[in-house]
């Protein structure tokens, strides 16, 4: 099963950052399980030699948040609801 939004939106930031290349978004948008956020740290950090540190800067990038403010965060299934409720707000706000 292909990477849920969320885990894609990681990888999008990773590339913008210039730790992966495109043959590796590729790779990782492909990946045959379907991995939580956790497992995709893991497969990033072992396979990709991304740094913890360059993880929790895209998941910050992909929720909106400075890195500082992510390290106790938890990612679950309702994170991605919430993240888009929460910028659906922010939006509105600024309209």
């Amino acid at each position: 099963m292909p990477l849920a939004k969320f885990q894609l939106q990681i990888v999008a930031k990773l590339a913008e950052m210039g730790r992966l290349t495109e043959e590796q978004v590729a790779a990782l948008s492909a990946h045959p399980e379907d991995l939580s956020v956790e497992a995709l740290t893991r497969v990033l950090q072992d396979e990709y030699r991304i740094s913890s540190w360059q993880c929790l800067v895209a998941k910050a990038r992909a929720v909106g948040l400075a890195p500082y403010n992510l390290t106790h965060y938890r990612f679950s299934a309702r994170s991605e609801e919430h993240t888009s409720e929460l910028q659906s707000r922010e939006t509105i706000s600024y309209a």
